[in-house]
């Protein structure tokens, strides 16, 4: 099952959407820009207001499209799987 790596999650923090960003959906597709990314997942502008996780400088989580494939845990990696419960 698909996850981050533990170790990964240890140097998290979290931040705003900056200019620039890439997603990547899927191992072996494209990084694509965030904002193409949210498009993609017809998340509303409202929806897109979210902090985002990064550890090392690299774009783990972001909340309503997942984990980022390049944070995935490799093989025989302690993984985590990360959920954004948003508040009611």
């Amino acid at each position: 099952e698909a996850g981050v790596a533990a170790a990964l999650l240890r140097d998290a923090e979290w931040g705003a959407r900056r200019e620039g960003l890439q997603f990547q959906r899927a191992p072996k597709t494209p990084a694509r820009s965030l904002k193409k990314a949210f498009q993609e997942a017809g998340l509303a502008a409202a929806a897109r207001a979210v902090p985002l996780i990064f550890a090392r400088g690299q774009l783990v989580f972001v909340p309503g499209l997942g984990l980022d494939a390049r944070a995935l845990a490799g093989a025989g990696e302690e993984r985590l799987q990360l959920d954004w419960q948003p508040e009611r």
